[in-house]
């Protein structure tokens, strides 16, 4: 991920952090942010930490494989890129064809899903891009 970043004063700013907030304010400091070389591997570098996050945790790595093979989605109104850019509770949100973002959260949750289910932690395996 360093090699991602560029930045690795921030990125251990951001690996530190002690909320989500704490590590999106730390990413708004990187220096020398290069959109395009992030937005080429964003979706691995999620997958990636997802795999870890729930890996690492019993209880939310159940959660996870809980949802068996639903689809997933942030349900984030104004986020067009990470979610379906529609409210939970917007009438849209359960039809794939009326969504509006990218849901990248829901693709990569997906795979790390699937990586999980699979066997696990395995470095550099990649992943479905959406």
């Amino acid at each position: 991920m360093r090699a991602v970043v560029g930045d690795g004063r921030a990125l251990e700013r951001v690996l530190a952090a002690a909320s989500p907030a704490e590590a999106k304010n730390a990413g708004r400091e990187v220096r020398g942010f290069d959109e395009d070389r992030w937005r080429e591997h964003r979706f691995d570098v999620v997958v990636e930490g997802s795999v870890h996050k729930f890996g690492q945790n019993p209880e939310i790595g159940g959660y996870l494989a809980g949802t068996r093979n639903r689809v997933l989605v942030e349900a984030g109104p104004l986020d067009l890129i990470w979610g379906i850019g529609l409210a939970a509770d917007d009438e849209r949100a359960a039809d794939p064809a009326r969504r509006r973002g990218e849901n990248l959260l829901g693709f990569a949750l997906m795979a790390a899903r699937e990586r999980l289910a699979a066997g696990g932690l395995t470095p550099g395996a990649g992943a479905a891009r959406p």
